[in-house]
């Protein structure tokens, strides 16, 4: 493979990982699709991942197959990204994946099931063409499906040529790509940048791989003033070379990303080369459907249309059909109860014969809890004496500081004061003296150690206003709806990373330095959602049960 006639790229680079950098109009794509001509033509599998949709002019002459945009042989779905990358890694055929149609959001979504789906079962040579990378895997501003995606694209970058994958990032915004993948490309082909911004950027990859001063200034000098279709080579490792200047050679397919200019028309391929694409058509349709399916849209739409046709069951064949639509319901909840019921007796007998067993043994020392079903545990709070019913707050006429702290107790059925202070926002002393109100008034009492814990009357003096938090993946929900920012990134990324994972991991995916990423986990840890260790973070045993 060559960049031009006079600069030949090393072997192996299908499984290497680089970066093309440069501005609006000075020949990086023209570079990439020089690569991937190359690739194609030597019967290497390449999978373009094309959010502007400039990369189908690669048809007039290679055989690729293209999926979404404006020239697809089969459209693309935001929930088709697993099924594309199988497609993909059991094909083992040219693919041109165009994004363009999608939203930025639905476009992260696609590229994250992608590259999870590439970095869990491929294991062959395949490389791919990552173009506005910075999309896909941002410095700053990493929200929750951001940093999923940028998790995803870690593990291909990183840690991808062991499984065959090799990657080339495209952007020309070299400022906000994440810096940990961008030092990891080698080699680096820098176009023409003037951004001072950019320009740091480049200069900090020189530092990193140790040029010194006068290369860095030269380097940066130089790249400013690169005409189009020039670039600067940068490989301290896998080329073992100095900077060198590159006129870049072109591309031989059409220019499906050129720049219309005024009184010109830009004009069209006569013929594209054929694919045969039944396979991936009978995979797509099937597959597309199964994500359908199990899409959260899709299935609160369903719930909607089922909700509208109970309506209209109501009207048209009166209360018969809707008693037998609740019956039906009905016995439905019966049976999933009986199940989890079944369950929880399994377990206590499991639990119960392992303290025979223990007992037996004469190992006394290890203590065999039962878990508790979750009715019992729901209904705590309803089994403590009821000194005397108040019908709601008003009837007591609580000020708004004891009715906040009196909600957050209910709400958890115990409270550690510490805990309260992170909940409602109410420093010690504050929060302390509220406290001691609501003991006078009968409305809370002292729990185990520090711990405070509603009455019933305080409970019931909460009326229809007071609603206890959820359990499982509803609990989970609730938080993931509630925390702030910071604390719902980490949250989410414990979520994903399986419920636990090591702080630099946690600063990796969420983009968070030290500090912030300490502080927004003792929050965290505060609130009881999440456990540490020196292994790392771990989401809470109560957000599962």
């Amino acid at each position: 493979m060559k960049l031009s006639s006079q600069f030949p790229l090393p072997s192996g680079i299908e499984t290497m990982k680089l970066a093309i950098l440069g501005r609006t109009g000075s020949g990086k794509t023209n570079t990439a699709v020089v690569m991937a001509e190359q690739m194609i033509a030597g019967g290497v599998p390449v999978a373009i991942i094309d959010p502007q949709g400039d990369w189908w002019g690669l048809r007039s002459k290679y055989s690729i197959a293209i999926l979404g945009g404006s020239h697809a042989d089969v459209p693309l779905e935001p929930t088709g990204g697993s099924i594309a990358a199988d497609f993909v890694i059991n094909e083992r055929i040219p693919v041109l994946l165009d994004l363009f149609a999608m939203g930025e959001g639905e476009m992260v979504r696609f590229a994250t099931d992608f590259a999870k789906r590439l970095w869990t079962k491929n294991r062959d040579a395949l490389h791919l063409f990552l173009d506005e990378a910075d999309l896909f895997a941002p410095q700053k501003g990493v929200g929750a499906d951001k940093a999923k995606c940028l998790g995803a694209w870690q593990n291909v970058c990183r840690r991808g040529r062991s499984r065959g994958l090799g990657l080339t990032m495209i952007t020309q915004r070299s400022a906000v790509i994440n810096k940990d993948l961008l030092t990891q490309a080698d080699p680096l082909v820098v176009h023409r940048m003037t951004a001072p911004q950019d320009l740091n950027a480049i200069a900090a990859y020189v530092d990193h791989h140790g040029y010194g001063a006068e290369f860095r200034k030269d380097i940066t000098a130089n790249v400013a003033k690169l005409p189009v279709g020039e670039a600067i080579v940068i490989s301290p490792g896998e080329m073992e070379i100095r900077p060198t200047r590159v006129s870049v050679s072109k591309r031989k397919s059409f220019d499906s990303s050129a720049t219309p200019t005024m009184g010109s028309k830009r004009g069209e391929p006569k013929t594209l080369a054929e694919v045969d694409l039944s396979a991936l058509q009978e995979s797509m349709a099937e597959t597309i459907e199964n994500a359908k399916q199990s899409d959260p849209k899709h299935l609160k739409a369903t719930i909607r249309e089922l909700e509208a046709k109970v309506r209209q069951l109501e009207k048209a064949n009166g209360k018969a059909e809707i008693d037998k639509a609740a019956a039906d319901r009905d016995r439905h909840w019966r049976a999933e109860l009986s199940k989890v019921q079944e369950a929880h007796a399994s377990v206590v007998s499991k639990a119960t014969r392992a303290r025979e067993m223990l007992t037996l043994n004469g190992d006394a020392s290890v203590e065999v809890r039962v878990p508790p079903s979750g009715t019992a545990r729901r209904n705590a709070v309803s089994k403590r004496p009821t000194p005397k019913r108040v019908s709601s707050v008003s009837q007591l006429n609580l000020p708004k500081g004891e009715g906040v702290i009196l909600t957050a107790i209910a709400q958890f059925g115990e409270c550690q004061r510490s805990q309260l202070t992170v909940l409602t926002g109410y420093k010690r002393s504050s929060r302390d003296a509220y406290i001691q109100r609501l003991k006078e008034k009968g409305l809370v009492e002292s729990g185990v150690g520090a711990a405070v814990r509603a009455t019933q009357q305080g409970v019931d003096a909460l009326g229809s206003d007071f609603e206890p938090l959820p359990v499982g993946d509803e609990l989970r929900d609730y938080w993931r709806d509630r925390l702030p920012a910071g604390e719902r990134a980490i949250f989410e990324c414990l979520e994903v990373e399986g419920g636990a994972a090591a702080r630099d991991l946690i600063s990796e995916v969420t983009g968070y330095k030290r500090s912030s990423r300490d502080a927004y986990i003792q929050r965290l840890k505060a609130k009881l959602l999440v456990e540490t260790d020196s292994s790392g973070v771990t989401l809470s045993e109560n957000l599962y049960e």
